[in-house]
């Protein structure tokens, strides 16, 4: 008797398992989204590209400078030799990748302003190296050294 139930037993769990054993379709995995392609983070020469008055990058015999002050920064690019300033200032001092900032550029020659303009919704891309990456639009990037 004790080995009827145990066969009926053995017997009831083959065909409980053989049940379970069904084939069900694969889950869809949820694709990766596409990386977004930024050409600027290619870039690795500080500058702005694509910016009122053309592109402004740093160059040999250029000197560059951060300065922090209450509440932003300022970074430029100065060229003694043709008395060019590149500047943008009202920086945050602390920025992250997927911020929206907002600061001023200007290019001057000479002690004139050739280029002055509020640049508004630029987005942080990334921060490494002592470097920003920054981009306003798809044609108009940014990289400041930090």
């Amino acid at each position: 008797m004790r080995v009827k139930k145990t066969i009926n037993f053995f017997l009831l769990l083959a065909a409980f398992l053989a049940g379970a054993c069904k084939e069900y379709p694969a889950p869809t995995p949820n694709p990766d989204p596409e990386p977004q392609d930024e050409p600027i983070l290619e870039i690795s020469v500080p500058g702005a590209y694509g910016a009122e008055g053309g592109n402004q990058c740093l160059q040999e015999g250029m000197q560059t400078s951060l300065l922090t002050y209450d509440g932003g920064a300022a970074w430029r690019m100065i060229q003694p030799s043709g008395c060019k300033v590149v500047s943008f200032s009202a920086l945050p001092r602390e920025m992250k990748a997927g911020d929206s900032i907002s600061f001023l550029y200007r290019v001057s020659e000479q002690g004139i302003t050739r280029v002055l303009r509020k640049y508004d919704d630029v987005k942080v891309l990334q921060v490494k190296d002592g470097l920003v990456w920054l981009k306003k639009d798809d044609t108009t990037y940014f990289l400041v050294e930090w």
